[in-house]
């Protein structure tokens, strides 16, 4: 089935019902949907979470598009929407979050409505981040943080993902796993995201060095201390950087063992599709898909996803074309540099990460003009850029389907969605509901109609 997919969180099925939803997604071509498996508690202001979320600051311009309860802001709590199978957590060191109430039902009946309709629906849960059913919620143990190649843990990560060489995060994620689909027999499948090192910031790309990598990685034929060394010396030289530095296409040419290097990358990439095989085949057994979230090139060579190898094991994977997260991730990188090495030429820092990054085919002024967008203002990541993603990610797998991003003004949802129907033969998937409103729900229609015609 050709993907046409939307990610809708349980708080809009609570809000706005089961045959509303339903009914919106028909009008538009949906076939799949991803929600996950809690209920959302409205909570007063400054408790609990924000919705929407703020991005570790950045994100806090953004209002919902689509109002909750007729608000474009909400705080709340969150409750599981089913009461764990204890039996299947017995002996690990992560535990499900605790259902004490009756969770009810409503999940189950949309998933059942949907069924009837013919349109799959998966839960999304994170990969990596116990308890797993939403990207806020929850935080590794320290023994399973990914670290520094000094042994330093990063210092309040965006992403709080665990080392992908944890034993004890792979088997709750699959225990978890196991749990949704008995307790949810219509279920499609399992949607994992961040099955990777996300790259919010720069020291996150810098990791992973804990202790649980080594024997993974001499067994698989790394020379873990040499790479551990190389990284660290590289990791020192972007502190004491020139201007004449900034002329290389990407930072880890600076370095003055590309080697070791290269094998760094590959060893993010073997922890990561080892970790990723244990995932799909755990859902797959159960005889359900299991689709993993990606970033684009060339991030997915920061985060350690090889979209070709997880080829092989996913039935489907999602490159995430989120086009307002994308500069802010290059403007992180770059007040980083910045602040170490304060003598730097801004424009010329930009201009080399951009080269690196490949967000504009021409480069910016500054840092400053590649900061998260504001809600109207268009996202600045090129049209000619986000194809040269999509392609480079397809040359390597023929299950692609790109995220497209709702949030952003209105034209530029129409091209940005356009532009992914045009270059993405596998299909689309849109995140999130909640920037939706009603008239990207009409262009959705018109352009989804124009597709299927």
């Amino acid at each position: 089935m050709k993907t046409n997919g939307i990610t809708i969180m349980p708080e809009y099925i609570q809000s706005e019902g089961i045959e509303a939803i339903l009914n919106r997604c028909e009008e538009a071509g949906i076939r799949q949907i991803a929600t996950s498996p809690y209920y959302m508690h409205e909570a007063e202001e400054g408790c609990g979470y924000r919705e929407p979320p703020i991005d570790a600051g950045s994100g806090k311009v953004r209002l919902l598009d689509r109002p909750l309860w007729g608000k474009n802001e909400v705080w709340f709590t969150v409750t599981p929407s089913f009461k764990p199978n204890i039996s299947l957590y017995e002996g690990l060191a992560y535990e499900p979050m605790p259902c004490e109430t009756e969770p009810g039902t409503l999940l189950h009946y949309f998933i059942d409505a949907a069924a009837e309709r013919g349109i799959e629906v998966y839960f999304q849960i994170m990969a990596a981040i116990p308890p797993a059913l939403r990207v806020q919620d929850g935080n590794p143990l320290p023994a399973d943080l990914p670290l520094l190649p000094d042994g330093s843990s990063l210092n309040k990560p965006l992403a709080r993902n665990g080392s992908l060489a944890s034993s004890e995060l792979l088997k709750y994620t699959q225990s978890l796993s196991c749990d949704l689909i008995e307790q949810y027999p219509k279920l499609a499948g399992i949607r994992f995201d961040w099955p990777e090192y996300p790259c919010y910031h720069l020291d996150a790309t810098f990791t992973d060095f804990n202790p649980q990598v080594r024997p993974i990685a001499e067994a698989a034929g790394f020379d873990f201390d040499k790479v551990q060394q190389t990284v660290d010396k590289l990791w020192q030289r972007l502190k004491n950087l020139s201007n004449a530095d900034l002329d290389v296409d990407s930072l880890f040419d600076l370095s003055d063992d590309l080697h070791t290097i290269e094998q760094w990358q590959r060893m993010k990439a073997y922890l990561a599709t080892r970790y990723n095989q244990a995932l799909c085949e755990s859902v797959q057994k159960k005889g359900k898909k299991a689709i993993l979230h990606a970033f684009p090139p060339p991030f997915s060579g920061l985060t350690g996803f090889d979209f070709a190898q997880c080829h092989e094991l996913a039935d489907g994977i999602g490159m995430k074309l989120y086009t307002m997260h994308l500069p802010m991730i290059m403007n992180h990188y770059g007040k980083q540099l910045m602040q170490w090495n304060p003598h730097l030429n801004e424009e010329r820092l930009t201009a080399s990460l951009n080269r690196w990054l490949d967000l504009t085919d021409k480069p910016l002024k500054s840092l400053a003009d590649y900061a998260y967008p504001q809600p109207e203002k268009p996202h600045q990541v090129d049209y000619t850029a986000q194809i040269r993603k999509i392609q480079a990610a397809r040359s390597r797998s023929s299950k692609i389907h790109t995220m497209v991003h709702t949030y952003g003004p209105v034209s530029d949802f129409a091209e940005r969605l356009a532009l992914s129907l045009n270059h993405s033969p596998d299909g689309i998937w849109l995140n999130r509901y909640c920037y939706l409103d009603d008239t990207k729900h009409s262009i959705l229609v018109e352009t989804m109609e124009g597709v299927t015609n």
